[in-house]
C-alpha cells in the first residue's frame, strides 16, 4: 500500500517516505464508481471520511451519460433521458468484457464508445460537481464490486487516466467499507461482516 494510500486511511505522517515531495501530501480522494450511482469522498489526515456534498446539493450522481449535439452531459440530467438512444446507463455492467463497446446515437450522428471512455466522462463530471472547493482533484482511490476480475480493474484505471487523474489503487467496495469502520472500532470487537448492498452488486466481506 503507497504512503498515500495510507494517508487516505488516516496513516500517520510519520509513515511518510525520506524524499517524498511536499505535494505528495495532498488528500487522496475515494470515489465510488458505482452502477447506479457514484459518489466522492475526501479524508483529512487524522479524521474520518467525508462523503462531498455536490453542487446540485446531492450526495451522489446518476453514472449516466447523454452524448447531444457533439457534447457529453453527465449525471441527473442524463439521467432524464436514460431510455433514449443516445445515453447510456449502468455501462459498468460492461467494464469486464474484453472488446466492448456502447453506440450511442443522435439523430443521424453516431458515437462508439469503450466502457471506460464513458466510465471517463462519468468521473470527470463527479470531479466538476464538487464544484472546486477541495481545488485540484488529482490523486483518487477507486472502488470496483469484490468480484471484479482483471480486465475490470485495468479498464477501471484506464478510466480515470482518460479523466485527468491519478488512481493510487483500485480496491474492493466492502473493503473500503471495513478500512474505514476500522477506524472506529470499538476495543474488544472482533469480526465484523461488511455488506455491499449496491445498485449493481451485492458483496461482503
Amino acid at each position: 500500500m503507497s504512503t498515500k494510500t495510507m494517508a487516505s486511511f488516516g496513516g500517520s505522517a510519520d509513515q511518510t517516505a525520506v524524499g517524498v515531495k511536499e505535494k505528495d501530501t495532498r488528500p487522496v480522494f475515494g470515489i465510488d464508481l458505482g452502477t447506479t450511482n457514484s459518489a466522492i469522498s475526501v479524508m483529512r489526515s487524522g479524521s474520518l471520511p467525508e462523503t462531498i456534498k455536490l453542487t446540485t446539493g446531492r450526495m451522489t450522481m446518476p453514472s449516466c451519460v447523454m452524448w447531444h449535439h457533439d457534447k457529453y452531459i453527465v449525471g441527473q440530467e442524463a439521467y432524464e433521458h436514460r431510455e433514449q438512444p443516445n445515453v447510456i446507463y449502468s455501462v459498468k455492467r460492461l467494464m469486464q468484457e474484453t472488446g466492448a463497446t456502447v453506440t450511442l446515437v443522435d439523430g443521424n450522428d453516431r458515437i462508439e464508445l469503450t466502457p471506460s471512455e464513458v466510465s471517463a466522462k462519468i468521473l470527470r463530471g463527479l470531479v466538476e460537481e464538487t464544484g472546486g472547493i477541495y481545488g485540484e482533484i488529482k490523486d483518487v482511490v477507486v472502488t470496483v464490486p469484490a468480484y471484479f476480475n482483471q480486465i475490470g480493474r485495468d479498464n477501471t484505471r484506464e478510466a480515470c487516466y482518460l479523466a485527468g487523474l491519478n488512481p493510487i489503487s483500485i480496491i474492493n467496495e466492502p473493503t473500503a467499507a471495513s478500512l474505514c469502520y476500522e477506524q472506529d472500532l470499538v476495543t474488544g470487537s472482533s469480526e465484523v461482516i461488511v455488506y455491499d448492498l449496491g445498485g449493481g452488486t451485492f458483496d461482503l466481506t
